[in-house]
């Protein structure tokens, strides 16, 4: 018998508007895999996310993502060209920094509110 895990993927709100939320995932550098009028199953390299139009609003500044990347300072400057916060309000990216567990984190928050934590390991 094994009991080895494969991958693991979330559910994340997309709120009442799924749309948007595939615009702003898709700028960020996700691609679309799938949807219709309930879900959208987005991808970034292997790594998979599906977003649900369901306004979980309990999720709202409570649900936090880890994105390892090779190089947190890359993605905070990709980001940032963006502009991202005023193209969806509600949505920020925040400068990285070192953390005392070794690892250097740039913060984007989502458009509904869905902490991401853009980890590298510190070099």
């Amino acid at each position: 018998m094994s009991l080895k895990t494969n991958n693991i993927t979330t559910f994340i709100s997309a709120g009442s508007d799924l749309q948007k939320a595939i615009e702003f995932y898709t700028e960020i550098g996700f691609s679309l895999d799938y949807t219709d009028d309930e879900i959208a199953i987005m991808i970034i390299d292997e790594n998979k996310i599906i977003l649900q139009k369901y306004p979980a609003e309990w999720m709202h500044g409570n649900f936090m993502i880890i994105l390892e990347v090779n190089d947190a300072d890359a993605w905070y400057e990709k980001l940032k060209k963006l502009n991202l916060n005023q193209k969806y309000p509600g949505s920020n990216v925040r400068e990285p920094q070192n953390f005392p567990w070794g690892k250097r984190v740039c913060h984007l928050i989502d458009l509904n509110g869905v902490l991401w934590h853009i980890s590298a390991v510190i070099k």
